[in-house]
């Protein structure tokens, strides 16, 4: 799904930022300039979601690949007088049938919450931060304003009458109780109605997003249809408006907020340093908070899942990928028929009694009856001498890159961010990594990428893509991309005190930059461009 998210105050991002996200999203930009700051927002996120922590360190997901430093680390300029403003875009087709009715000719939906310390207790260092204000804009015009009151409680400040939400919502209840049409008097008139509203409305907060929204006079009937008689047309309008137009509320919110939970809880992480795990790794732990952001899990998997490990094979073996000649099997730790024979021919060097050998062999065959589950381990075969080597035997690029395929090839609609998926790997390779995200994100699996990188061989390929997609030359084993599957990203550092900003770089159905590097970042020549 393509999606937007807001970000301002934090870390490097000093100014109201828009972020949009696409199947494929690359994050480029110098050393220091706040690349990480991007991903790091989401997983600061997703653990508010979690745990209703906002003075957060590390985060499960990021394990101790990512320390976010807590609340006074992350707001900008360590200036807890700040606030963090987080928000996402939603698309209206998520929402259900009567909220698509009612915002029938609006094009997208944002809500913004601000996250910070209280105002009356900004010198009290201890004091945690908490959501203080929540908004939700239609084709950005404010439609609902949430703030935290003086007594802590997040409570409506306002609806904002004029948006022509409210208008379509009124002109809805006036058509399906009335011959007649809407007229100006009616909105004037309800305009009252409505700014009075919000006392009655009342907000149940959750651990980060309102956790629902109740109301005085909550009726059961959900339907529009109210009788307005001719005589008592304000005052049946009033009541009409004063009755549906919370349980539209409520019901906007929920659904905002279950689209925001969803694509919150499909993200992984993984981090810039894959592990490296000793020569010996069947028995690794998978309680460990590291199991997913350095890659862990990623021999796992491998051990597990035949399609997953078919998939890498054929990355590590085919003539236009690796082309190492090393291919991933799972073997039993302990081979039982192996077992048998060493130990008949130890008994047979210390002349063991034939009973004795007997013996064993029954012993066997109990444990084989008894079904005990034997260990397996993955090893990678050197198929040229059929082999067994670790992968501290091949060295330190391919640890590198099989949790990144396997992140790719293992996971279904997922939101995968990855810090320099291209660590390690010669030029080449990197730009086979852009068929891999390619694959992942427009076949069938239909996964997100959100890709902090330095590669100019990545983005080189991704381009070629296109160039071939729309030249109907692309190949047959990859999906087409257009530049509406991507989402080009340069986060350039202004001056001192002003952060950075993000520049979105578009580009064309010929796979070129319609905008310049900024900076000149990439001045090597694009020879991949005329490939």
């Amino acid at each position: 799904m393509n999606y937007s998210y807001i970000l301002e105050n934090f870390k490097a991002i000093a100014s109201y930022q828009k972020i949009p996200i696409k199947p494929i999203t690359l994050i480029f930009g110098p050393n220091s300039s706040g690349k990480s700051s991007l991903i790091h927002s989401l997983l600061l996120v997703n653990e508010a979601m979690n745990t209703g922590e906002l003075d957060i360190n590390k985060t499960k997901i990021g394990g101790d690949s990512v320390d976010i430093g807590g609340f006074h680390q992350y707001i900008y300029g360590r200036d807890i007088n700040k606030k963090v403003r987080w928000g996402m875009e939603i698309e209206v087709g998520s929402l259900t049938k009567r909220l698509r009715e009612i915002l029938h000719d609006v094009n997208n939906i944002r809500v913004e919450l601000l996250f910070g310390i209280k105002p009356s207790v900004q010198n009290n260092y201890e004091e945690k931060p908490s959501v203080l204000g929540y908004l939700i804009y239609t084709d950005d015009e404010e439609l609902i304003e949430l703030n935290k009151n003086k007594q802590g409680q997040l409570k409506v400040k306002k609806i904002y009458e004029n948006n022509p939400v409210i208008h379509r919502f009124i002109e809805i209840i006036v058509s399906e109780n009335t011959t007649t049409n809407l007229k100006e008097d009616d909105i004037e008139n309800l305009k009252i109605t409505i700014r009075k509203l919000r006392k009655s409305i009342h907000v149940l907060e959750g651990s980060f997003l309102p956790e629902k929204i109740t109301f005085q006079h909550e009726t059961k009937n959900k339907s529009l249809f109210y009788p307005i008689s001719k005589g008592k047309r304000i005052e049946d309008l009033s009541r009409s408006v004063s009755l549906l137009l919370p349980w539209i509320i409520s019901e906007l919110v929920g659904q905002i907020n279950e689209s925001i939970e969803n694509e919150m809880n499909k993200l992984q992480y993984l981090g810039p340093l894959r592990s490296y795990p000793p020569r010996h790794f069947t028995l690794l732990g998978q309680g460990d908070s590291n199991w997913i952001a350095n890659g862990s899990n990623t021999w796992e998997i491998l051990k597990k899942s035949n399609e997953v490990r078919d998939a890498v094979n054929m990355w590590l073996g085919a003539e236009n990928r690796l082309k190492t000649p090393y291919k991933l099997i799972v073997r039993d730790l302990i081979d039982m028929h192996q077992l048998n024979t060493q130990l008949n021919e130890y008994f047979n060097r210390v002349n063991l009694q034939d009973d004795g050998i007997k013996e064993i062999s029954h012993l066997e065959n109990i444990v084989k009856s008894i079904g005990v589950k034997k260990l397996k381990e993955i090893i990678l075969l050197d198929k040229r001498s059929n082999t067994a080597v670790t992968h501290r035997d091949v060295g330190i690029g391919i640890s590198q890159i099989l949790p990144v395929l396997v992140s790719a090839y293992s996971s279904i609609q997922k939101n995968i961010a990855i810090e320099q998926p291209e660590l390690h790997l010669h030029p080449a390779l990197q730009a086979e990594l852009g068929n891999v995200f390619i694959e992942a994100a427009l076949g069938e699996r239909k996964n997100t990428f959100i890709l902090e990188t330095h590669s100019e061989h990545l983005i080189l390929r991704i381009m070629r893509r296109i160039r071939e997609t729309t030249a109907n030359k692309k190949p047959e084993t990859l999906p087409g991309i257009t530049p509406e599957d991507v989402s080009i990203l340069f986060v350039e550092p202004l001056n001192k005190n002003q952060g950075s900003i993000i520049r979105v770089l578009e580009l064309d159905e010929e796979g070129e930059l319609l905008d310049q590097w900024p900076g000149g970042f990439f001045e090597e020549g694009f020879r991949e461009r005329f490939s």
